[in-house]
């Protein structure tokens, strides 16, 4: 069975025609959908896996580690066909270890640890938080309540600053500082804290 075979054959158990979107999404996967299944490589089955996956206009895509095996061209290429899904008014449940990619395409994420349910937050409210890596030549004052100290060792520290960064700045602006970067928050630190031993 070839993949257009494939395809063709679960468009005809869901009774939903797939049009010209099923040539133009094996143009953007670059999939040969004319080779037997059976002669892909794992990378080009995983395109397919994919394109049933992406192609029925359901509901709820569910998704799990979508992007493993793919290169960084491909990758980019899923992420932007789940942001369209989105636009659509389809909900997509993504899971994926690389934070960056949950950022990029979620709009609220969930964090498990032990089959748990740790941490619930939208993506808009995480994006508010800033992390301050700061480098001192003396002992600092104690920080608003504002800001959370993550880590503080040998003349370095690491801060957390939720909402608004005023308070952040008008506090270093009094601080013994000779280097400082401040960036967006991101998930990185909470991933971090609510999985310590897999962020050594």
């Amino acid at each position: 069975m070839t993949g257009r075979q494939l395809l063709r054959f679960l468009e005809g158990l869901r009774q939903q025609s797939l049009g010209q979107d099923c040539e133009s999404l094996a143009k953007r996967f670059d999939i040969d959908l004319r080779r037997p299944i059976a002669s892909l490589s794992s990378g080009m089955k995983r395109k397919l896996a994919l394109m049933q996956v992406l192609l029925p206009k359901t509901a709820l895509l569910i998704l799990d580690e979508p992007t493993n095996t793919l290169d960084p061209t491909m990758r980019d290429e899923l992420l932007e066909q789940l942001l369209a899904a989105k636009a659509r008014g389809q909900t997509v449940l993504f899971s994926s270890h690389v934070l960056h990619e949950v950022e990029r395409v979620c709009d609220r994420v969930g964090i498990l640890a032990r089959g748990r349910l740790v941490h619930l937050q939208t993506m808009s409210e995480l994006r508010q938080g800033r992390i301050a890596r700061l480098r001192l030549t003396q002992p600092p004052t104690k920080p608003p309540p504002e800001v959370t100290i993550q880590d503080q060792r040998d003349g370095q520290m690491t801060l957390l600053c939720q909402g608004e960064p005023s308070p952040l700045l008008r506090w270093l602006a009094n601080q013994a500082v000779s280097d400082v970067q401040i960036e967006p928050m991101g998930l990185g630190p909470i991933y971090a804290r609510l999985h310590p031993a897999e962020a050594r």
